[in-house]
């Protein structure tokens, strides 16, 4: 990776900054995307009772929307690459696998040494690893996430309750850290602020409610809604 890149959908961007100097060797990996999304894989958002899309446009950059076992979503969106599954056979499996999915992240464990003292990860540079909590918020300036050269590095996020972020916050994504390996398991509710770039992959226990003017890089699953307006999002 080389400094300046930018993941460009809307005027706010997600930073990836920091060149990897040389070859890591891989560490084992905590999470196999691939087998915890399961025949979710292809679902950039998926909600159990509704997928809401108010105001003007949300665009679905790559990836598919599906609701199951609801059977609604509403508003205006364009999805670019993938369709839209409204409880069919593929919608109802990906229902199935995201409870799995949800058990098996929230279930890692996680270290002593990695429970947040605070709830706030604003201004933070957080290295690879399980981290947890009993609410999360990003509520002002950017979390920076490190991946120390290695590519294939994993962040799991665990909260007991809610993730809230800040208007205009964002990621900063240095040394080989990638948005696909970065994984928030949420016990109810996330709440995106508007205006904000958003990194990673959500499993909401709840729902989850994304602001104006918002850009994710990541998916976004929950077993109740999901409600956008007039944002973009894109699997990694």
């Amino acid at each position: 990776l080389t400094y300046g890149h930018f993941f460009l959908t809307k005027t706010f961007v997600i930073l990836i900054a920091g060149a990897v100097s040389q070859a890591q060797t891989n560490t084992s990996s905590l999470v196999n995307g691939t087998l915890v999304w399961g025949r979710c894989s292809g679902y950039a958002v998926h909600g159990g009772t509704t997928v809401s899309f108010d105001g003007a446009l949300t665009i679905v950059l790559n990836g598919s929307v599906g609701v199951s076992p609801g059977t609604s979503v509403t508003g205006s969106y364009s999805v670019r690459s993938g369709g839209t599954d409204l409880n069919n056979a593929a919608a109802a499996d990906c229902a199935s696998d995201k409870d799995t999915a949800y058990q098996y992240l929230y279930g890692l464990i996680c270290p002593a040494s990695n429970v947040l003292p605070s709830p706030e990860l604003g201004g933070q540079t957080l290295l690879p690893g399980v981290w947890c909590a009993n609410s999360i918020s990003i509520s002002a300036a950017t979390l920076t996430l490190n991946g120390t050269g290695n590519p294939n590095a994993e962040w799991i996020f665990q909260t007991a309750t809610t993730l809230i972020t800040g208007t205009a916050t964002a990621f900063l994504l240095q040394q080989g850290a990638q948005a696909k390996n970065v994984y928030w398991a949420i016990g109810s509710s996330a709440t995106l602020a508007d205006h904000s770039s958003f990194v990673g992959q959500v499993i909401a226990h709840v729902s989850i409610s994304v602001a104006p003017g918002t850009t994710v890089l990541g998916r976004l699953l929950a077993n109740a809604a999901v409600t956008f307006v007039e944002d973009s999002i894109e699997l990694p």
